[in-house]
């Protein structure tokens, strides 16, 4: 059950909790997970909905203690495993400073150096040593909106001819059991996690409470989401592996129900750029009309 939070009452569990004197408090998400906000213009504070979530974040805070990426990675100076007016423990990291990926568009972004910085900052996560002993419950990592939620692509705005086109793609998928090498990974690398300087390079990645052992493929579908076919080749270009036909039609085919996945989120918030992610997805599904899955680039 989601607990309900307020800027107000925000404002006072930070406060007697960290003695932090909170002048302001504004709300930086509501995702299905957790809820985020903004203390002072200086300090994100992470909410878990739910107690599975706190869990993840448990363990997101281990994880981040061992990290070492070419990237900025949240650090966790405030760990309020027990708070007072809140049932479930608390994270709170220094802002990175920047915008996500997100909310801006490629044709106004150095695609070039944030692919360079990227695929740098994949290569060096994917390449982390794991306990075999513990990696063989997550191999699938998180999955993203099942297949069988076609039936309403049609509810958040596109065309019909739009949403057939999407649900025919969609519909030609056939996922195959670990399709690709086992490796650590983010689990949840949506464009929204990655924060850039002016679209010119990665400034740093956040929300890792779904990093596990997964599919290493996993890691692009929010890349092809925000820039197609293109932007990963380029991401790739710096990176150690490249996707055979069934890898690009698992990126490709989650891609598409990734973008699907933030078009609601945003149209149930209000969020300001709807229409870029309305746009977005639109552009995949052109690029996509006619194509296979499995297609090679």
């Amino acid at each position: 059950m989601t607990v309900e939070l307020t800027t107000t009452k925000v404002r006072k569990i930070v406060q007697e909790n960290t003695g932090i004197l909170t002048e302001n408090v504004s709300s930086l998400g509501a995702g299905f997970d957790f809820k985020t906000f903004l203390v002072n213009d200086e300090w994100v504070f992470r909410f878990p909905n739910t107690p599975n979530e706190a869990d993840a974040l448990i363990t997101e805070s281990k994880l981040l203690n061992n990290l070492s990426l070419p990237t900025t990675t949240p650090v966790f100076e405030y760990w309020l495993d027990k708070p007072i007016g809140y049932t479930m423990p608390i994270a709170g990291y220094r802002l990175i400073r920047g915008e996500s990926l997100e909310s801006l568009d490629s044709g106004s972004c150095d695609t070039t150096r944030l692919a360079r910085d990227l695929g740098w900052t994949l290569h060096s996560l994917h390449g982390m040593d794991f306990d075999e002993e513990k990696s063989s419950n997550s191999l699938n990592g998180h999955p993203l909106p099942e297949l069988s939620r076609t039936k309403d692509f049609d509810s958040v705005g596109l065309t019909t001819n739009e949403a057939s086109s999407l649900a025919q793609f969609v519909s030609r998928y056939s996922p195959r059991k670990n399709q690709s090498t086992c490796a650590r990974i983010h689990g949840d690398l949506g464009v929204e996690h990655i924060i850039t300087t002016e679209g010119r390079h990665v400034e740093g990645v956040i929300d890792w409470a779904n990093a596990s052992m997964g599919n290493r493929f996993r890691d692009f579908i929010g890349l092809w989401g925000w820039g197609g076919d293109n932007f990963v080749i380029q991401v790739l270009s710096n990176y150690d592996s490249y996707p055979q036909s069934h890898d690009w039609a698992f990126i490709r085919t989650q891609g598409l129900l990734y973008c699907l996945h933030r078009l609601k989120l945003a149209a149930a918030n209000n969020l300001e750029h709807l229409s870029k992610l309305l746009a977005r997805i639109r552009e995949r599904i052109h690029e996509t009309n006619g194509m296979s899955p499995n297609d090679l680039p």
